[in-house]
């Protein structure tokens, strides 16, 4: 008697796996990498995430990209790329925190795009697993939860990749060249975005000599999409640095920080090789080549505080091990996914080792590739074991190893692991919201808080004024100088101007606080920011009778009175 062979049951699994399995894996990542923008408006980390936000929201509502500051509007010193992808994200919550969004959308779909490649390299079990290995990483999800252009970038690093792969086992020219187009237009926002992601150019460098040497004129059609596509972000990114900043080359980190850019041999240095230097988030504290070998052979783990973190650290590095060697045997597509990866993400990482501010998520692009070549690696083990004979020692190996790999990636305290959500309920946000709402529209304000984030909740449509309490604030050099800066000082002799001409703690700020109280005006200092200047404090007291207006999460706001 014939068998009559089940069809219908393994189609309908199939098509439930391949729809079902994305749609659950969006929603536990939303579920971890949420964050409302009311929580992401306090913009924990300075300068970064306040220029990002504060010029995105200034572009979205006066249609100029440029940032308060100093009672003016001056240009930002970061690329326009993430700030323009965050411009829709305004009318779907039309506050300060809502880039945040944009942070998402772009964390759910590297999520996706980790799923996509692991499940063309080792079937839906293989993207299930890549998407759940990218999600265990700490760093990924707290990167995701702050308005920085990281997340954002590293998706459309992936993308650009994907689309080749897409383009390069597609058999349609209509489907290769839509490819060619979305992987054109993703990798000129990604240049926009992060200036690092210029090294794009070298995986579709290759894509391109691929396709000159099978076919020239398919080549020439290839090289005029994926030029014109990057010229039209490089060239106005181009055009407003030279018009704001002296030169096409010279960018808003220079006109903003002048004494680390303009430096030769200074933001780029041999000796970063080896030297601890800055790290984010505080507690990985590694910072040079060697730590960031380290971070990335145990996965991206921050300090391995438990036998569980070293049981995830090994079995992750094994399999990622592994799943290089799978995806190198999977030809011509996992050497040609291999080789884009490597040309892109290598460059990267070997310039980073030698940035004078070297930081952990600099590193993010590589990690979904490393989610991915676990997934690969473990699938390859599960498949190699499933062929062993004698199916319950079999089943009893695999389940161990599973085991193993899950309790070390997503034990608890690793998985749900929200410490860094004590920045994001600070009293920042409230403060300077407090300010606004509860101070006259003519009062002059004392604070120690990012006068950018100030000026733009706070001073911005009113006649207010902004007094920062210790310095004067950020300096700006809209063209190189000739000489290059030693220091601050040294810059700001050579042209450097100051955006505040003076500290309110100064002579000079005290004696201009006087005349303004004797003329009526009133005058407000936030106890939360300025309580780390103590000396500035001192000096004020000594002139000014401090009076409690407000308060808001346990620190006061005084009104402050002539003596």
């Amino acid at each position: 008697m014939n068998r009559i062979p089940e069809t219908t049951p393994k189609t309908w699994h199939r098509y439930a796996a391949r729809i079902g399995a994305p749609i659950a894996l969006l929603l536990l990542a939303l579920y971890l990498c949420w964050l409302s923008p009311g929580h992401a408006a306090n913009l924990a980390y300075e300068n970064d995430e306040v220029d990002y936000a504060v010029s995105a929201a200034t572009w979205y509502h006066t249609g100029s990209y440029r940032v308060p500051v100093g009672g003016e509007l001056a240009p930002p010193q970061y690329p326009f790329g993430f700030p323009l992808m965050s411009l829709p994200f305004f009318a779907f919550h039309d506050s300060i925190g809502a880039p945040i969004l944009c942070v998402l959308f772009c964390a759910l779909g590297l999520v996706l795009l980790a799923y996509s490649l692991g499940r063309r390299f080792a079937g839906v079990p293989g993207g299930i697993l890549a998407a759940l290995l990218l999600l265990s990483i700490l760093l990924f999800r707290r990167t995701a939860r702050h308005v920085l252009a990281d997340v954002p970038a590293a998706f459309l690093m992936l993308l650009v990749l994907w689309c080749l792969l897409a383009a390069f086992e597609s058999r349609s020219r209509r489907l290769r060249i839509a490819c060619l187009c979305i992987a054109s237009v993703t990798a000129g926002l990604a240049v926009a975005a992060r200036l690092n992601a210029a090294f794009v150019i070298l995986p579709i460098a290759v894509y391109l000599l691929m396709e000159f040497r099978s076919d020239r004129k398919k080549a020439l059609i290839s090289t005029a999409i994926f030029a014109t596509a990057i010229l039209a972000f490089v060239i106005p990114l181009m055009a407003y640095n030279s018009h704001h900043f002296g030169s096409p080359f010279r960018t808003g980190y220079s006109a903003w920080a002048p004494w680390i850019h303009d430096r030769p041999g200074f933001a780029f240095r041999l000796g970063y090789l080896a030297s601890p230097a800055i790290s984010w988030p505080p507690e990985s504290a590694h910072g040079n080549f060697f730590a960031y070998i380290i971070c990335i052979v145990s996965f991206f783990s921050e300090r391995a505080r438990s036998p569980l973190d070293y049981i995830g650290i090994v079995s992750t590095f094994l399999t990622v091990i592994l799943g290089l060697w799978a995806l190198g045997r999977n030809k011509p597509a996992g050497r040609f996914f291999l080789i884009l990866s490597a040309l892109l993400l290598i460059p990267s990482f070997v310039l980073f080792n030698f940035y004078f501010y070297q930081n952990m998520r600099f590193m993010l692009p590589l990690a979904p590739l490393l989610a991915i070549l676990a997934a690969i690696g473990t699938c390859r083990i599960m498949r190699a074991l499933w062929h062993v004979r004698g199916k319950l020692r079999t089943g009893s190996l695999a389940l161990l190893f599973l085991i193993v790999l899950i309790i070390g990636r997503f034990h608890t305290r690793n998985l749900f692991h929200f410490e860094h959500m004590q920045a994001s309920s600070s009293p920042k946000y409230a403060t300077v919201k407090t300010l606004a709402e509860s101070t006259p529209g003519d009062a002059l304000i004392i604070t120690s808080l990012y006068p950018v984030y100030v000026e733009h909740l706070v001073i911005r449509g009113t006649e207010r004024k902004l007094y920062p309490l210790a310095g004067n604030g950020p300096l700006f050099m809209k063209n190189r100088p000739e000489k290059p800066p030693r220091d601050r000082e040294h810059a700001r002799k050579l042209g450097a101007a100051p955006f505040y001409p003076f500290a309110a703690a100064s002579e000079e700020g005290i004696t201009s606080l006087q005349s303004a109280s004797a003329r009526g005006k009133a005058i407000y200092l936030d106890e939360y920011s300025t309580r780390r200047h103590p000396e500035a404090l001192a000096a004020l007291r000594s002139r000014f009778s401090f009076e409690k207006a407000t308060s808001v999460g346990g620190w006061r706001i005084y009104r402050l009175v002539s003596r």
